[in-house]
């Protein structure tokens, strides 16, 4: 099973993301463009991992220590991977709140190591909101920039959820298997 950690984007937001969203699938038919409901900052990706091995995340995730306040966060801007060159993924920066979320990646993977899950990162976490992944298209120098849109919106993030990714013809499909609420 297919599984990743990620904070949500509550839904009076994604609609900004998905005028973003309409242009790049519009002028850009390399891109794939993710869908309103995928919008969410990824805490840990897991790729495959046996039932069994879910099952243990779901249990782990009951953990008080996982609960918290909620976080005040806002939009700021655009960025890609890699930083330089031709972008494979495309992602909405996040301003406010990064350190909150970052404290919080750190708590997730510190429950979760001990466990035998979450490897060692091999990069730096960087709160972000992916809007596109690039396989073919060649986009501009310095693409996110010359993006027309100006995203500085502030918003509440209030759950931690552990979902499942089910690749179909379409897309990524996302099914929530554990929910955290935060205060």
């Amino acid at each position: 099973m297919r599984v990743f950690a990620g904070l949500p984007v509550p839904e009076q937001m994604t609609g900004k993301i998905r005028q973003v969203c309409d242009y790049l699938k519009e002028k850009y038919r390399g891109l794939n463009v993710v869908k309103s409901e995928g919008l969410h900052v990824t805490l840990y990706f897991f790729g495959e991992l046996p039932e069994h091995s879910v099952h243990e995340l779901i249990h782990l995730m009951d953990d008080r220590s996982l609960i918290q306040k909620k976080i005040e966060a806002s939009f700021h801007g655009f960025g890609q991977f890699p930083p330089r060159g031709n972008p494979r993924v495309l992602y909405v920066h996040i301003e406010k709140g990064k350190e909150l979320i970052t404290a919080y990646y750190e708590k997730y993977v510190h429950l979760i190591r001990p466990h035998g899950f979450g490897a060692p990162p091999d990069k730096e976490f960087v709160p972000h909101i992916t809007i596109a992944r690039n396989k073919r298209e060649r986009l501009p120098r310095d693409f996110p920039a010359s993006l027309p849109f100006v995203l500085n919106d502030f918003f509440t993030i209030n759950r931690c959820v552990l979902y499942q990714s089910v690749l179909t013809p379409a897309g990524a499909e996302y099914k929530a298997l554990k929910t955290i609420m935060f205060s």
